[in-house]
């Protein structure tokens, strides 16, 4: 390998099913530990031949038994006790646990992971509820209370909490995804396809709605110097579809707080951040509304690879809308209603 492919060559993206599994956890540490080890094995694979076996060397034991988070897990799921909407075989601990990969390099350029941690999220009134408990234990221990060092998030799709209003928050939902955001950055990728008179200056200020000031910056000649010199259909669904992508990255990172792929491109990084800021807005029952919408679509209009076990008319809420929720769903269902023939070349 030559210096340059060896500098070129990237920090390998992890599928969303890498980074999110729902799992029932166990309170037994052991067994909560023999369920990640087999999603770990899935994941990360060494090159290293055991001489013992023959066989690569199981990274997924020793990234478990050194994680961090685990402790923390289980002492919330004791404390916060059963989440008794979800009817799991568990009791009602079901959660969508979280993994984040630390990645080192070698010298011949190949990455490899160093460790894994793990992290749940969960409603603001269970993590309250668990700290409560776990107060209660140590005055009762007369123990001198310590809170755990990495609390579980609040859960950015609290289902469980809205069962009464499904249908309603279904179709609010809908008018969101496409008022906030469908439209304006369709609005900004038709803007963008136009030939303006001067293509070195191509602009897109004013195609942004109702807020122009968040798209401020012009559009990067190198990223859109294809779309500004060609009237292929081709060319605009292409520059279309990268300037989606990044939007949606954005919009899905901020109503989940979980990464799908960040761009580097200045203009591709300018429609990312117009999708974090644009969520920034919206009320905490707007974002829930908004991904029950897109877990909707989803559920609807699977095909392929999307990887539910369920038919679309199997599905029982709120339960097998957690167990699906992940943030590869959700941007994959916001960029499937992107993807439209119309949005991509009209």
């Amino acid at each position: 390998m030559n210096e340059e492919e060896h500098m070129e060559r990237k920090q390998p993206e992890l599928a969303g099913r890498c980074r999110s599994r729902n799992i029932d956890i166990p309170y037994n540490r052991e067994a909560f530990e023999n369920q990640l080890m087999k999603w770990i094995s899935e994941c990360v694979l060494s090159r290293t031949i055991n001489p013992k076996t023959g066989a690569p060397w199981k990274r997924e034991v020793e990234l478990v038994k050194l994680a961090k988070g685990i402790n923390e897990i289980l002492q919330h799921v004791r404390n916060a006790g059963p989440r008794m909407a979800l009817g799991t075989a568990n009791g009602g601990n079901n959660y969508a646990v979280q993994a984040e990969y630390s990645w080192g390099r070698l010298s011949d350029g190949q990455w490899w992971v160093r460790s894994v941690s793990f992290s749940i999220r969960d409603s603001e009134e269970r993590i309250k509820k668990a700290a409560t408990a776990a107060e209660n234990e140590a005055i009762r221990r007369n123990l001198p209370h310590r809170p755990p060092p990495a609390s579980p998030l609040p859960d950015p799709f609290p289902a469980e909490d809205h069962v009464p209003t499904f249908e309603e928050d279904r179709e609010k939902g809908k008018e969101l995804v496409k008022k906030h955001f469908i439209d304006p950055i369709v609005a900004v990728g038709r803007k963008a396809a136009k030939m303006p008179d001067q293509p070195w200056k191509p602009s897109i200020d004013d195609a942004v709605k109702p807020d122009p000031k968040e798209f401020g910056a012009k559009m990067s000649i190198n990223t859109f110097h294809d779309i500004f010199t060609s009237h292929k259909a081709a060319e605009v669904a292409k520059i279309r579809s990268r300037l989606f992508n990044a939007f949606a990255a954005g919009v899905i990172n901020g109503l989940t707080g979980q990464s799908t792929g960040r761009p580097s491109d200045p203009a591709l990084k300018q429609a990312y951040e117009l999708g974090r800021s644009t969520v920034r807005k919206l009320t905490d029952k707007e974002k829930y509304q908004i991904q029950l919408a897109l877990m909707e679509y989803a559920r609807k209009n699977a095909v392929g690879t999307w990887g539910f076990k369920l038919n679309a008319d199997e599905w029982v809420f709120p339960d097998d809308y957690k167990k699906s929720w992940n943030a590869a769903i959700l941007e994959r269902s916001l960029l499937t209603q992107l993807g439209k023939l119309d949005s991509l070349i009209r």
